[in-house]
């Protein structure tokens, strides 16, 4: 738990791992220090208050000692070889015996389950002298509630009947030692004839023999649960054309009583979905005529796994998304639903150009064609408009670089020559412009707008430059931008950084499709894999949505702030933070794969690339100026090899191809390393005022920005190059 007091004239506790409250304890005045904790209980004061001795398991008051000082303390108690510091507000310091003479410690002191009926529930109880008096016996008494349940106490085997050792008519513990500690077995009978719904509390009393007064009171609660459902998990399978997915699922009655629970599957385009049992192979049935097939009567609390099967159809087209819900209702309450998705994505050839920020909207950083080092050198644009290049990427798309600068310009330059193509103004100047994306021949971009009172997402034609249509987030001041519009299934992901959302529209016509409110605000990303939508805000929380309809999938805290857009590769999200530490988890449940150790004092704007077995990442190093890149094992997280910078601080997202990584840093070169070793094979100079805009591959090229608000072009070998192709004969006819 979590102990603190608060200027409401409480102590609080809460939950550690999901910040629920677990208790609240009100005392004599507001509180202006931090409690310490030693033994199971809490020393604290206040404002006009004395030292509170309060116990942890469920927040009762057990001792208070008097200070001299009318006004109370808001001095932080030490706590140190079983004696209690503290001094008051008038300066007078005491010293407290920290223990209690008489005390009984409940681990836990509240417990609950469900049951069905006709069952025994079983509960188990820590009970521990705290006092230092010496031995002391406990006698438990039981307080059966509302409905009568019978209760029954037993020794740890769950056996043997609590005995009476002291002969005084009440079961105890027996004798315990102080800082002894026995553990007792409680058991209530759930009868055959009950209700949904019924609720029993039962209490069982710890009373102390040498100190009546002293006493613990622990509380069960048993249910019979109300009819419910659940269904799961989410899965996602990326096929081709003619393929079959098969999903376990584990369906399960929530209710105490007997319950069939229907199923009714739909393809978002009509595929074929049959539901089979845990086999794979024997169809599910209509057991009671409904018309829907169902799992037959399930027990109270039990559970059915299944599989869901659907078929691809053999000409269904690539780069398509299909979500089949499978809808899982009570026969007794067909109020009571659940529902689990299976997303199919029959994926195109990963692009041989960047199209997105690092590469694609699942953010990989890997150019899939191999090109050949070294790199040359081959043009440098001034497209800055007089700001540097800074904190966005540029993306290659139909052998086109686009990139866009604080200017509020967007620019098109032809990636063999870096010739501009065209240049269109569209934000405000002087802020941070968003990465952009292109899809079908349209570029989406964030700008910011409406002087400054807006972050707005734009629609514009390759080719010209031209704006088909803009979508405004008014947010009232917006003075940047970092947003890396993802674009997928239809639709365009984007963020508008401090205004606190995260938006879906329709690629095509940019009505909304949902809107997602975040606690904090976010940088870099969106990302997209498998039907879901991936967020990082300030705060340190990622987040992750239902790609379709913007609901809350997970939610999961990295503990520091996090400013990168997350990268998902084999179904695993890759995130660094400001504590300089890359995390790894299960991008379905949210689940804590690995941290690294820290790869540098923190991560800024730097998502990682996950490639070779090795996951790259850039940070800045921990005397903040200099930078590092780490390659970390992609199964353990831990470092396989590390490289230090002078002067080169990291603040974009690494690229790979071909077992080569490349980053610009802060130092203003662009680096490039051999994946496997660490070992440095190019350094190329960008600008002495350094560069913070991520690399981009594609078509034999590595295009980067810098701080001098250019451009700067790299040939791999043969890229560019004209060769001429003689045909001998030059023409010939066939019959």
């Amino acid at each position: 738990n979590i102990y603190f007091g608060t200027f409401a004239s409480t102590y609080v506790a809460l939950d550690a791992t999901d910040g629920t409250l677990v208790w609240q304890t009100s005392v004599a005045g507001p509180v202006g220090t931090a409690p310490a904790y030693a033994n199971g209980f809490l020393y604290g004061t206040c404002w006009f208050c004395p030292l509170y001795t309060i116990d942890t398991a469920d927040g009762s008051i057990a001792d208070q000692d008097s200070l001299v000082s009318s006004s109370g303390s808001t001095s932080f108690p030490a706590v140190s070889d079983g004696w209690v510091w503290l001094e008051d507000n008038d300066g007078n310091i005491f010293g407290f015996l920290g223990q209690l003479p008489v005390g009984v410690l409940l681990k836990p002191s509240s417990q609950a389950q469900d049951s069905v009926p006709d069952n025994t529930v079983t509960y188990s109880v820590n009970v521990k002298n705290v006092g230092i008096s010496g031995p002391d016996t406990f006698d438990a008494t039981i307080t059966a509630g509302a409905h009568g349940w019978a209760v029954g106490l037993y020794e740890s085997d769950g056996v043997t009947p609590l005995p009476d050792t002291d002969s005084d008519g009440i079961p105890d513990t027996g004798s315990l030692a102080t800082g002894a500690s026995a553990d007792v077995v409680i058991k209530v009978t759930v009868p055959v004839t009950v209700s949904p719904g019924d609720t029993e509390l039962s209490k069982v009393t710890f009373t102390s023999s040498n100190d009546l007064s002293r006493f613990k009171v622990e509380k069960l609660t048993t249910t019979v649960p109300l009819p419910g459902v659940s269904i799961g998990p989410r899965a996602y399978f990326p096929l081709q054309p003619g393929d079959t997915a098969a999903a376990p699922m584990d369906v399960r009655n929530k209710g105490g009583l007997p319950d069939t629970i229907e199923l009714a599957p739909t393809s978002g385009h009509g595929w074929t979905v049959t539901i089979y049992q845990a086999d794979g192979v024997t169809p599910l049935t209509d057991t009671d005529g409904d018309g829907l097939v169902d799992t037959g009567q399930l027990p109270g609390l039990t559970t059915l796994s299944i599989v869901v099967s659907i078929q691809v159809p053999a000409d269904a087209p690539l780069d398509m998304v299909d979500r089949t819900d499978v809808v899982a209702s009570s026969a007794v309450d067909p109020n009571q639903t659940a529902t689990s998705s299976v997303v199919i994505e029959l994926a195109a050839p990963p692009s041989k150009e960047w199209p997105q920020f690092h590469h694609d909207r699942e953010r990989g950083g890997v150019n899939p064609e191999p090109f050949q080092g070294p790199l040359t050198p081959q043009w440098t644009t001034s497209v800055g408009g007089g700001f540097p290049i800074q904190w966005t990427g540029s993306i290659i798309d139909g052998h086109v670089v686009f990139v866009t600068s604080p200017a509020g310009v967007i620019s098109a330059l032809d990636l063999g020559t870096g010739t501009i193509l065209w240049q269109k103004s569209f934000g405000a100047g002087g802020d941070i412009s968003g990465t952009p994306a292109a899809s079908n021949g349209i570029l989406y971009v964030t700008f910011v707008t409406g002087s400054n009172s807006a972050v707005s997402l734009l629609a514009i034609d390759e080719a010209t430059g031209a704006l088909k249509w803009q979508v405004d987030s008014n947010i009232g001041f917006a003075f940047s931008t970092f947003s890396t519009v993802a674009v997928a299934a239809g639709n365009v992901y984007w963020d508008d950084g401090f205004g606190f959302h995260l938006f879906a529209n329709d690629a095509t016509t940019g009505a909304p499709v949902w809107t997602f409110n975040l606690p904090a605000a976010s940088f870099q990303g969106p990302t997209y894999w498998g039907g879901m939508v991936f967020a990082s805000d300030l705060n340190g929380d990622i987040y992750a949505l239902d790609a379709f309809t913007g609901t809350q999938l997970w939610q999961a805290s990295m503990g520091n702030t996090v400013t990168s857009a997350p990268t998902v590769a084999g179904g695993v999200v890759y995130v660094g933070d400001y504590s300089g530490v890359v995390h790894a988890l299960d991008a379905l449940t949210g689940q804590k794969i690995w941290d690294s150790p820290a790869v540098g004092a923190l991560v800024d704007v730097s998502s990682p690339v996950v490639a070779g077995g090795y996951v790259f990442e850039g940070s800045f190093a921990f005397d903040f100026f200099s930078g590092l890149m780490t390659a970390l094992d992609v199964n353990t997280g831990q470092v396989v090899w590390q490289y230090f910078m002078p002067a080169g601080a990291v603040g974009t997202s690494a690229a790979y191809n071909n077992g080569t990584v490349f980053l610009s840093t802060w130092d203003g070169n662009l680096w490039s390393w051999d994946a496997a070793t660490g070992a440095v094979l190019q350094t190329l100079q960008l600008s002495s005022r350094g560069s913070n805009s991520s690399v981009a591959l594609g078509d034999g090229y590595a295009v980067v920005g810098d701080q001098d608000g250019e451009m700067n072009g790299f040939s791999f070998v043969g890229a560019g190059v004209a060769a001429r192709v003689v045909v001998n004969p030059a023409s010939t006819d066939v019959a």
